[in-house]
């Protein structure tokens, strides 16, 4: 079978979902105490237990009445894509089961759908970016490491768009590992657009990207960066032009209500402001408060980071890899990136940069040096030890069974590639 159908991909996507599921939900029993945003209910109608998260009522409302996407009761108006495509899922389950589905089960339904379209794209990218041929053990693993970072397993029954920072950037990565996309590419700058109205994070993959042009190239064209900026922007400009021509208004949640980057303006101008918490949204505070919350991932994923330092310092060529280098720059620069937003919640936006890191990071050394089905299974018991929700409160690594699993394969797998006639043949296992 041929992973680069899409019909391989869909498989792979359904088949991933379903063992997350089960493993998650029936063998871990998943606990969703740890995030104060989400609880586990049992449904009866379904004979399962599903999380119910506090967006799905603004996600809910907002893909069914204009009136509420457009009033400041929704936090959700600058995603309208994302809305969208809720709304259209929804309308089209509802064609489909003839409206015999309640309207909260149309609802559950279409963003699992959405969130497995996600997942598609984001499988989709990592095939191109590691030119993955044939579907065999080796390469599903592989897509299941990928699938299995947490936060993008979790949110497969999530309404939340925070998995789409993994299709960016590994849509990014993939587009980066060719020196040749590195001139005028318009698709990837018109897609960033696109998707700047999904996740408005996008923007900035697309500016990082340019710098990492500039960089490799040496040289640049002014007119190129107006003309890529141009594209970038264009989507966003066009829907706030058409809200100010119409009867509502621009509202935007995380500048009224959190003041996410808008608070170093305030601070520089020295204008008087009040928002959700402004405890780290002082020039004199956000720094620490950033650093905290990298000390606490450090901490709850240091064997992960252990993993990745002892298989670098055997691999130190990794460092001439383009991949590993457009991966190290641009992570680094999101974790900037986010470390001027001003809110500071344990795991979530540290992951986006630096957790991205550790696992892309494992999963490639792999990929690239040893394409070992050990390692995998030790790359996908470790990802799987990180239960449910648990970095969102629990600030320091606390073992359990399935960390003990892990770190026994990785020693066995790390003790047998340093026997000298394994690594001189490459016959890992």
């Amino acid at each position: 079978m041929i992973i680069k159908k899409p019909s391989s991909l869909i498989f792979v996507t359904s088949l991933f979902f379903f063992v997350a599921y089960v493993i998650e939900f029936i063998f871990l029993n998943a606990d969703a105490s740890y995030f104060w945003c989400i609880s586990t209910n049992y449904f009866e109608s379904i004979n399962a237990i599903l999380p119910i998260h506090c967006d799905e009522g603004p996600y809910r409302q907002a893909s069914e009445s204009f009136d509420f996407f457009f009033s400041e009761n929704n936090p959700y108006q600058k995603r309208p894509i994302y809305v969208i495509l809720i709304s259209v899922l929804r309308q089209l389950i509802n064609f489909l089961s003839f409206g015999l589905l309640s309207n909260y089960v149309e609802f559950r339904v279409s963003m699992v759908i959405l969130q497995l379209m996600i997942l598609f794209f984001i499988g989709f990218n990592a095939v191109k970016l590691f030119n993955l041929e044939k579907l065999d053990l080796q390469n599903l693993l592989i897509l299941f490491t990928i699938f299995s970072i947490p936060n993008i397993r979790w949110n497969l029954l999530f309404p939340s768009h925070g998995n789409l920072t993994l299709l960016l950037l590994i849509y990014t990565l993939r587009k980066l590992d060719n020196i040749n996309y590195l001139d005028d590419d318009y698709t990837y700058f018109s897609v960033i657009g696109l998707g700047a109205l999904l996740h408005r994070s996008a923007i900035i993959y697309a500016i990082i990207f340019i710098i990492t042009k500039l960089f490799v190239k040496k040289r640049f064209s002014l007119k190129n960066i107006f003309f890529n900026l141009l594209l970038v922007i264009l989507p966003t400009a066009i829907y706030e032009l058409s809200i100010y021509f119409s009867r509502y208004r621009s509202f935007d949640w995380n500048r009224e209500i959190y003041g996410q980057f808008y608070w170093i303006i305030d601070s520089i101008l020295g204008r008087e402001a009040f928002y959700h918490d402004m405890s780290c949204q002082q020039l004199s505070t956000f720094i620490n408060c950033n650093l905290n919350v990298t000390k606490y991932f450090v901490q709850y994923f240091i064997v992960g980071i252990i993993f990745l330092t002892l298989l670098i310092f055997i691999n130190l060529n990794v460092f001439q890899d383009i991949f590993f280098k457009n991966l190290i720059f641009f992570t680094f620069n999101i974790y900037i990136f986010w470390a001027l937003q001003g809110l500071y919640p344990n795991f979530r936006f540290v992951n986006y940069s630096l957790g991205y890191f550790l696992f892309l990071g494992l999963i490639y050394i792999n990929y690239k040096y040893y394409k070992s089905t050990f390692f995998s299974l030790s790359i996908l018991v470790y990802e799987f030890s990180i239960f449910y929700l648990e970095p969102y409160s629990v600030l320091t690594l606390k073992l359990n069974y399935l960390s003990y699993v892990s770190i026994l394969l990785f020693i066995a797998f790390f003790i047998y590639v340093l026997n000298p006639k394994v690594r001189k043949d490459n016959r890992y296992v």
